[in-house]
């Protein structure tokens, strides 16, 4: 009846293995002249290397690794025109996205993602739509994959924990976030942008609070424009560049509206403020350096009016600190009270000594 079973195939490629199971292919007919081919089978792989897969397909080398593992049915014409559509699971473990070899490399890190959805598979492309868990989280991601120019794909999430992130440019972020987000590109290159809105972020252990950035992805920089803060009564604005080719990264903020209070919560994590402090100011900070906090180079001046700490009230509180190569100093720094004024100096080194 123009109908052809096959029980099961085994497919072995240098990605890893796959296995298509109840296949049945149904033959078309016109004037009794074969004219096409309709494809009814399930999919299964284990441990599937996307990277490997990507590239033999000629797709490119791209900067992406992932093991794959799926379950799906498929159906669709087979011939004369490819028109394949795939709808199951799949499980994606040890994902990567980097920018060159090596952990420092790494941009991204994930233990492993859930997917549930649907593949289109023609001659030309790939398109997808998927729902997305990894861990408590949950999102949803479609795109699509031509073979000849490159990628387009769009990711979203309301609330991402970066605990379910194992790797993020090998610096530690806590929190969670909203994202919104686009990658794209070729063989050659990949870049990506999103919007982020954070929630109880710390940034290598200095709290940060709630944060809305732009974050960026461009030839081999990953930045975060645009970026605004709240932390409790105080407002932050800065941007920060990471160089991933290089290992250096540079951050800018200032701030409007500052309370002691604020500061002392930002600092928590990283300095213990024995007393309880309060008073208002403004502050501007830049760094740059390494990808290591206690290494950096930068200079950063605050002030501070009404200040109340260990139950005493002072006019005004002055701070300038510099720092190369993460030797501190303090400069010009002072504390008045009428007409008195206090200089205060002192030094850190990387070692935490002070």
């Amino acid at each position: 009846n123009d109908v052809v079973r096959i029980e099961k195939i085994q497919l072995t490629h240098d990605a890893g293995l796959a296995e298509v199971e109840n296949i049945e292919v149904k033959l078309t007919r016109e004037n009794d002249a074969i004219r096409g081919a309709d494809l009814k089978a399930e999919l299964s792989s284990e441990a599937l290397d996307l990277h490997e897969l990507l590239l033999r397909l000629g797709i490119g080398d791209l900067p992406l690794e992932a093991f794959l593992s799926t379950q799906a049915k498929c159906t669709g014409p087979l011939w004369p025109d490819l028109a394949i559509t795939c709808e199951g699971d799949a499980t994606g473990e040890e994902i990567e996205v980097r920018s060159g070899e090596g952990l420092k490399k790494t941009i991204v890190q994930i233990e492993e993602i859930r997917a549930s959805g649907r593949v289109l598979l023609d001659l030309e492309k790939v398109t997808y739509e998927v729902q997305l868990k990894a861990g408590q989280d949950s999102g949803r991601s479609s795109g699509l994959v031509r073979y000849e120019t490159g990628f387009e794909i769009d990711f979203s999430t309301p609330r991402l924990h970066f605990s379910n992130v194992q790797h993020l440019v090998g610096l530690n972020i806590e929190g969670s976030a909203r994202i919104n987000g686009k990658t794209t590109g070729n063989s050659d290159a990949a870049r990506f942008q999103m919007q982020l809105d954070g929630n109880d972020i710390s940034f290598e252990k200095f709290y940060l609070g709630q944060v809305r950035t732009g974050l960026r992805y461009d030839e081999g920089h990953l930045l975060f424009e645009n970026l605004l803060g709240t932390v409790g009564s105080s407002t932050y604005a800065g941007f920060l560049d990471i160089d991933l080719r290089n290992e250096q990264m540079r951050i800018a903020a200032k701030s409007d509206r500052l309370d002691l209070f604020d500061v002392a919560q930002v600092l928590e994590k990283r300095i213990k403020i024995p007393v309880a402090i309060s008073g208002s100011g403004v502050a501007e900070i830049d760094l740059q350096g390494p990808l290591e906090i206690n290494r950096l180079t930068y200079k950063a001046t605050a002030h501070f009016s009404k200040v109340a700490a260990a139950g005493e009230i002072f006019d005004q509180v002055h701070v300038e600190a510099v720092s190369t190569k993460g030797e501190f100093a303090f400069q010009n720094t002072y504390v008045s009270k009428g007409e008195h004024r206090v200089l205060m100096s002192g030094v850190g080194h990387p070692n935490g000594q002070i």
